[in-house]
């Protein structure tokens, strides 16, 4: 996958961006701002210096205006990832496409997807954990016409294990597992039983062999998959943590040999 493989360091001038990424009544933002231009500006200073983003809107498509105009920020960002051959990616929600119907929303998929091969980037689909296990069938057909589209698998979701093993193992894409803690139908009541979840998700994956990306918003939660994995296997398999990690954080892990990107979320609503 492109980037696993790349030297990632910090600086100074990013840290600006990221690590102290405050707003002036002093809490820490959540998002790199409210425009994906915004998202981009904080990517392309990344890239500059080795780091790797992955860019994704916060907002919700509530109609089919709102649906095309996310589809059209994300058709921008892969534009621009293309133009300034910048090593990055984007994590989309497939409700973000609209759910107007089945197909409708693979229409709007596989034109992202599209573009992100034209532009030698990736594109991750992350569905909700309350959605039907048949959606899971049709990204498998998105990903069989688009080479270039991969899962985000929440482990917070109930059925995450059964997904897993009986949809996305066989599809043969790139695989992120995510360990955030989400409220909401169809999850986890606490986050010890999610935490537990992904760490058992974490091994099924390691036990299969391969490269995959792991994501999550607990740093205990995060070495404790590190040394699941140890030092050996880590070039192998992807970090992506928080806008707002901390930067002796995200060094740990490079340090740890773990290629470690950061995710870059933009919108309106809060990350």
């Amino acid at each position: 996958m492109r980037g696993f493989t790349d030297t990632i360091g910090p600086t100074s001038r990013l840290a600006r961006f990221v690590s102290n990424a405050v707003s002036v009544i002093g809490r820490k933002r959540t998002t790199a701002g409210k425009s994906y231009k915004e998202a981009l500006s904080v990517a392309k200073d990344m890239a500059e210096h080795g780091w790797r983003a992955v860019i994704s809107c916060t907002d919700t498509a509530g109609d089919t205006v709102e649906r095309i105009a996310i589809q059209n920020q994300f058709v921008g960002i892969l534009d621009e990832i293309g133009r300034a051959a910048m090593n990055a990616s984007v994590s989309v929600r497939v409700s973000q496409f609209g759910r107007i119907d089945w197909e409708t929303t693979l229409t709007a998929m596989d034109r992202v997807a599209y573009i992100a091969e034209e532009n030698e980037s990736w594109m991750y689909a992350e569905l909700d954990p309350e959605e039907p296990i048949s959606d899971f069938e049709h990204i498998n057909v998105v990903s069989r016409v688009r080479c270039k589209v991969g899962i985000t698998l929440l482990a917070s979701s109930l059925s995450a294990e059964f997904m897993l093993r009986k949809h996305i193992l066989g599809l043969g894409c790139p695989i992120r597992l995510c360990g955030k803690f989400r409220k909401g139908d169809g999850v986890f009541d606490g986050r010890r039983e999610s935490d537990e979840n992904f760490l058992r998700l974490a091994n099924i994956l390691l036990a299969k062999g391969g490269q995959y990306s792991f994501s999550g918003d607990d740093p205990e939660l995060i070495r404790t998959l590190c040394r699941q994995i140890g030092r050996d296997n880590a070039p192998s398999h992807e970090i992506v943590v928080p806008f707002t990690s901390d930067r002796g954080f995200r060094r740990e892990l490079e340090d740890s040999g773990f290629p470690v990107s950061v995710e870059v979320p933009y919108g309106k609503m809060p990350n």
